[in-house]
């Protein structure tokens, strides 16, 4: 058997010692994996416990004595050395380090109180620096869709659940092996065009342009990338996790919106808007399915993601590319007339969310596609009086100054930050700082009371913005 790393193969023993299992009659729990024994005394260990503890105290599963161990290491064995856990609702098999003097995966210290995620095939070793070899874990069935990562990415992170799938990738559930940390997976599958066809999602090119975008990025309302590898057919994003799904399901829940709901959640994301914009980049596809939540309470921390469309303008680059998606998409976009647009596009698609948010409908539908553009580009929209009776005129003023025809006469995303519908809610500005700061005490960003959100000083702290 090949073993991990540069040790070398051993032979594993043939004799096993079954766990002792609570078991009904003719209800035998199958065994989900095995600890195969490095040592000569020590047996190989089926495993159908959810909990296995190993040490010198009799009430471990495993226990260490005399007998099986060598006594001058004995010493080095705690009553309760570490625990393996198995989590049946994510498939991840955790090690838990519960010793004083240390447990080893693959020669790499867990430490006390730490969780790593077990793997087919590591090794488990205690003593200085993890010198004495106890087990090999093996997994008795192995988990193929593992085989959706590459090696490189395999050996940090354990697959777990498929989350969705879009245009030209999908996206799973992953988690960090040595911290036990959940991130999202994206991969893209490269499509194979002649130099031509440079505008789909899954040409070489604009699956670099989102990595080039994701690279240079750093806000707490804008999704952050851990790593990326490249293969011959695919590219892998890990990604920060978003537990609270999108804000379309958000929108189109059961679960009542507020107008000081959807307050909380617009600012962060026109927050957002803003940064890319200061970066001199155009998201060109802003909509609900691109914005992600950190967990299902009402108020909550959110993120853009998907930039496969952006474009980053310098002062020489105009925009003249028809892309995004047609509920969301400003008139200049579909007017064949205008021959470049700019920053503008976002704003519009920002007023459509909003909308949206407010009432459960968007302002430009149609089955038929000419209908929805001569409805854009003419800006017919009403408010329904039914639905927008409980709805402030501060909200539905910011909403017409979004949604102008004219990008020359819309309002700017700084100007949608000064409406007043958000700059004299100082109450739910405090909010946002508090939530950005419970949700990562690690963010890189700060609340400032001239400029919204900004870089950090030297020594960081997250403030409040004030008036």
């Amino acid at each position: 058997m090949k073993t991990m790393g540069n040790r070398t193969s051993e032979k594993l023993p043939d004799t096993l010692t079954p766990l002792s299992v609570p078991q009904e009659q003719n209800n035998i729990k199958l065994p989900w994996g095995r600890l195969y024994s490095c040592m000569e005394k020590f047996k190989s260990v089926d495993l159908t416990l959810d909990t296995i503890t190993l040490g010198r105290a009799e009430q471990c599963t495993i226990v260490v004595n005399k007998n099986n161990f060598p006594e001058s290491t004995m010493l080095n064995i705690s009553k309760i050395h570490f625990t393996i856990i198995r989590d049946e609702y994510t498939d991840l098999i955790y090690l838990k380090d519960e010793s004083k003097n240390g447990t080893f995966i693959n020669g790499a210290l867990v430490g006390r109180g730490n969780r790593n995620i077990l793997q087919h095939d590591d090794v488990l070793s205690v003593g200085f620096r993890g010198s004495q070899k106890l087990f090999v874990f093996k997994l008795l069935e192995m988990d193929e869709s593992s085989k959706l990562l590459p090696p490189e990415l395999r050996k940090k992170y354990k697959l777990s659940r498929f989350l969705g799938k879009g245009a030209c990738g999908e996206v799973h559930l992953v988690f960090e092996k040595t911290t036990t940390k959940a991130y999202a997976m994206k991969k893209i599958k490269k499509g194979v065009y002649s130099s031509g066809n440079i505008y789909h999602l899954d040409h070489p090119n604009k699956i670099m342009n989102e990595v080039k975008i994701l690279k240079s990025l750093s806000h707490p309302c804008v999704i952050k990338m851990k790593e990326i590898v490249e293969t011959d057919s695919d590219v892998c994003m890990i990604l920060e996790y978003m537990d609270g799904g999108d804000l379309t399901s958000r929108i189109l829940s059961i679960r009542p919106m507020t107008e000081q709901n959807v307050k909380c959640l617009f600012y962060q994301i026109t927050l957002a808007v803003q940064y890319l914009h200061s970066e001199g980049i155009t998201h060109r596809d802003l909509k609900p399915d691109n914005i992600l939540l950190a967990n299902d309470e009402t108020e909550t921390v959110v993120k853009l993601t998907d930039f496969g469309l952006s474009k980053f303008l310098h002062e020489y680059t105009v925009m003249k590319t028809i892309c995004g998606t047609p509920q969301y998409v400003a008139p200049e976009i579909i007017d064949g007339s205008y021959t470049e647009y700019s920053y503008q596009v976002d704003v519009w698609s920002l007023g459509v969310i909003l909308f949206y948010m407010l009432s459960k409908q968007l302002p430009f539908r149609s089955t038929e596609r000419a209908v929805l553009n001569k409805l854009i580009l003419t800006g017919q929209y009403t408010f329904n009086p039914i639905v927008w009776s409980g709805v402030s005129s501060d909200a539905k003023d910011l909403i017409k100054n979004m949604l102008i025809v004219d990008p020359n006469e819309r309002i700017s995303i700084n100007e949608v930050l000064a409406h007043r519908w958000i700059a004299d809610d100082v109450s739910m500005q405090h909010r946002v700082a508090q939530i950005v700061q419970n949700e990562g005490s690690n963010s890189e960003y700060y609340f400032d009371d001239s400029e919204n959100l900004q870089p950090p000083p030297k020594k960081f702290k997250l403030m409040e913005t004030t008036v």
